[in-house]
């Protein structure tokens, strides 16, 4: 007899459904979520916040650096160091701004204060105190405090 064409051969694989004891493809999951970045970058300011200078005296930036836990080192924006004027006595707030790549910002600001030749600052003018600025610079050169020809502004002309 022949067998019936519902019967497999020996020679015909029979196809099987997966058993419970069969592990089933798993499901890929889905990855979880990063969390959101609330951390702001760093600046960090090379020397003092406050400079004080002499009229005319060079300013040179001391120099900054910047940095995201996520980002690494983020770029710097500078503001306010075009209105240095070294040629009058007053207070330059020079501002760097830095923003990562999640919109989180930081700012730090550096004064420059130009102080006229007796020493005294542009909001001091009772006289006396003459030999502050000739003081703190030297002072700042023999800590390290200032490190040459980053960024240097000239007198502006007006």
């Amino acid at each position: 007899a022949e067998p019936t064409p519902t019967e497999p051969t020996p020679a015909e694989p029979t196809p099987t459904e997966p058993t419970p004891t069969e592990p089933t493809p798993a499901e890929p999951t889905p990855a979880e979520p990063t969390p959101e970045d609330t951390v702001p970058p760093v600046i960090t300011l090379t020397g003092n916040p406050e400079i004080v200078l002499q009229v005319g005296q060079e300013f040179v930036d001391p120099g900054f650096s910047a940095s995201d836990d996520r980002d690494g080192t983020t770029v710097v924006t500078i503001t306010g160091l075009d209105l240095v004027d070294i040629s009058k006595p007053g207070e330059y707030v020079i501002t760097y701004t830095t923003v990562d790549a999640a919109g989180n910002t930081t700012t730090e600001q550096r004064t420059i204060v130009v102080a006229n030749d007796s020493g005294q600052g542009p909001t001091n003018n009772s006289g006396g105190g003459g030999s502050f600025g000739y003081l703190l610079m030297p002072l700042m050169i023999l800590l390290g405090l200032r490190r040459p020809k980053p960024l240097r502004v000239k007198s502006n002309k007006s």
